[in-house]
């Protein structure tokens, strides 16, 4: 996994707890959910986590038409026909509070099964920036300020493009949005895209192992995630927040399967 959008909550995620898989079979008129627990593992840094798979299958309803003809003519007959997509995604869950989803929808699957504590979050790009180590900038979304009598959103892209002559000046002042980087990272160069509004991460180049994204995204990344202003795994006052009052619970479904999942790594 080299790629998904940050999500932290506010109590701790305890993979050493995460050990089954699990199913919501069918409730009408609702999506029919799976998860399952493909591996545990830890980085050479120490993080433990665990990865896994999730399914989600919607109803969709749509316009179907037939043509006949007979001696009358011809005529259209026109249905409203029942149908099902599936969709797939990849999650992983880091030990003391964080995961990484491939999309949002996958988070609400894990708030089913693992914590109902996930929340989206944002990233704060100019920070991130100033922690990298020789940043060459290839890639620059801004919005929420009119930069050099143009318009108030847009990206640019190129090599050092926050250094640019012209508008380098005033991008320092103007929220930003996107960011494209290359940095040196541990003995060689990396090369990754942050989106801010969705926490979305992803490294280019190379094999990166899950080991080595775990160790990327704890590093580089968490420390600079704008939900609360709490650190990921961090509560407040009186310990934290409480449970969603609509979030569903397994005692709330008509039909649950649990089973033992995952292999060691």
């Amino acid at each position: 996994m080299n790629r998904g959008r940050l999500r932290t909550s506010d109590l701790p995620i305890r993979v050493d707890e995460i050990t089954t898989s699990a199913a919501q079979q069918t409730i009408a008129g609702e999506p029919e959910w799976a998860l399952t627990v493909r591996r545990r593992s830890e980085t050479t840094s120490g993080r433990k986590f665990v990865t896994g798979r999730a399914a989600l299958r919607r109803e969709i309803e749509k316009d179907v038409a037939s043509v006949s003809t007979s001696d009358d003519g011809v005529s259209i007959n026109q249905r409203l026909q029942r149908d099902h997509t599936t969709e797939f995604g990849v999650w992983m869950a880091v030990d003391n509070g964080w995961a990484i989803v491939s999309d949002d929808w996958v988070a609400g699957v894990l708030g089913q099964v693992i914590t109902p504590h996930l929340k989206d979050t944002n990233l704060d790009l100019r920070g991130l920036l100033a922690d990298l180590e020789e940043p060459d900038v290839w890639q620059l979304g801004f919005a929420g300020r009119g930069v050099a009598k143009g318009g108030r959103k847009g990206v640019l892209y190129g090599s050092h493009v926050n250094e640019d002559p012209e508008i380098g000046d005033e991008l320092m002042h103007t929220p930003l949005n996107e960011l494209g980087v290359e940095h040196i990272y541990q003995s060689g160069q990396a090369k990754a895209y942050f989106a801010a509004s969705t926490a979305y991460v992803e490294l280019y180049g190379g094999d990166w192992s899950d080991q080595q994204f775990v160790d990327y995204v704890g590093q580089h990344v968490v420390r600079h995630v704008k939900n609360d202003g709490r650190a990921p795994g961090e509560t407040g006052e009186g310990g934290g927040a409480g449970v969603d009052e609509n979030q569903e619970t397994f005692d709330e479904l008509d039909s649950v399967s649990v089973s033992d999942g995952g292999d060691s790594a």
